[in-house]
């Protein structure tokens, strides 16, 4: 078995969500600080008096949208009571608010009728992944796994008995298992052949102060105009922010070996240095055209350290991030519904301060990371315009590779 401690530096903000949001009665707002405090519900609820509770239980009852933007009202007042009485048990974590979130949460609270229930619904905050042990970030190993899956896919890719993605899609449906099956040479919906099934990817936790801050994702297209779709509100971790986890290979079995090896081999087996070349090839090469698309749009562009390879993870990573060269089928959503495909994204989902942007300049990618050797020391540099390959006949030196029998 092949394995390496890595560590992932966060460069631009990324959101790993789990399909979680905050619901009214898990936070408050504390504009002085311009933060969402996260709440213990039990510990909240204990310092209830007899009539606090009362009016808690008629708001929840009534359940409708008004009575909801009333408990929005209700658990922030409660909470400043609190807080002045010196009283903070009930507050899990604090997260940073956006420019634009304290104006917004005034306006939803004070909205009724048909402009409520279109504001509510779109009111929706997203929460990024965290350990139910420390209630801290993490990013989660299969967030990984799938990142790396998708590089060791483009390196191959050539191995596709198709040669465009018409070979495997029909309008708006597209057959990647047979693509993937092909590509990693196993046969279709048989797991135990996949050459991942051998790569096992734990979770990263921190590894020092993490931050966590609500933005806006707005969807710009190329050419630096709004594009159609509506904005959301994520959780996601800030840049600056360091995990640490393994990332470990095991030995496939020769198929000379087993008994049944066309049910049971992996005809292509991966090592260690094909997975860490592979995405630093992809994603380097992802890294650069972005960045390019970033700066003709007058965006933010981050900085990437000089050392490490350049990673895409969570929510909103780009088309071109999760797809295959060659092999995509990428739907672009035109007027009047008249939808094509098409092999390149024609907009950018970015991070913004506010809902509604008038100008591209203080907007961020979502996603970008570095790994690179646990303890590496990191000299921050300005990206290049080529991807940075690992020298993989120095990974002993480097990554420190441990084989385990």
């Amino acid at each position: 078995m092949q394995s390496i401690k890595v560590q992932l530096k966060i460069i631009s903000p990324v959101h790993i969500g789990t399909g979680e949001v905050y619901e009214p009665t898990e936070f408050f707002i504390d504009p002085s600080r311009k933060e969402l405090c996260v709440i213990d519900f039990e510990r909240f609820c204990a310092h209830f008096s007899e009539q606090e509770l009362k009016a808690f239980k008629a708001l929840c009852l009534k359940g409708t949208l008004e009575n909801l933007v009333k408990l929005y009202t209700l658990v922030d007042a409660l909470a400043r009571i609190y807080l002045n009485q010196g009283l903070s048990d009930f507050i899990v974590r604090r997260i940073g608010l956006c420019e634009g979130f304290l104006d917004h949460y005034r306006r939803v609270k004070q909205l009724s009728g048909r402009d409520l229930k279109k504001e509510f619904n779109r009111f929706t905050i997203y929460r990024t992944a965290y350990s139910p042990n420390d209630n801290q970030p993490i990013i989660p190993g299969s967030s990984l796994k799938g990142a790396l899956r998708t590089a060791v896919l483009n390196k191959r890719r050539s191995k596709a008995r198709g040669r465009s993605a018409q070979n495997y899609c029909q309008g708006r449906r597209c057959d990647s298992k047979r693509l993937e099956s092909e590509i990693l040479e196993y046969p279709r919906n048989r797991f135990q052949q996949d050459p991942f099934r051998l790569v096992k990817i734990s979770d990263f936790r921190p590894k020092g102060p993490v931050k966590t801050r609500i933005v806006y994702a707005v969807n710009r297209k190329k050419d630096g105009t709004r594009a159609r779709g509506p904005y959301q509100m994520l959780e996601v971790i800030e840049p600056g922010a360091v995990f640490e986890g393994e990332i470990a290979v095991h030995e496939a079995i020769p198929l000379k070996k087993l008994k049944n090896p066309e049910k049971d081999g992996i005809k292509s087996p991966l090592s260690l240095e094909e997975i860490i070349e592979a995405a630093t090839a992809f994603y380097g090469k992802e890294r650069d055209r972005e960045f390019e698309d970033l700066s003709r749009m007058g965006a933010g562009v981050p900085i990437f350290p000089e050392k490490g390879a350049p990673l895409r993870l969570g929510r909103h990573s780009g088309a071109e991030c999760v797809t295959i060269e060659g092999f995509r089928h990428i739907l672009i959503r035109g007027k009047g519904r008249q939808n094509t495909y098409q092999d390149h994204a024609t907009t950018l989902w970015l991070a913004a301060e506010f809902s509604k942007v008038h100008s591209t300049s203080g907007l961020k990618p979502f996603g970008w990371a570095a790994f690179y050797e646990a303890n590496t020391n990191l000299q921050d540099g300005y990206p290049s315009q080529r991807p940075q390959p690992l020298d993989i006949s120095k990974l002993g030196k480097r990554f420190k590779v441990v084989k385990k029998k």
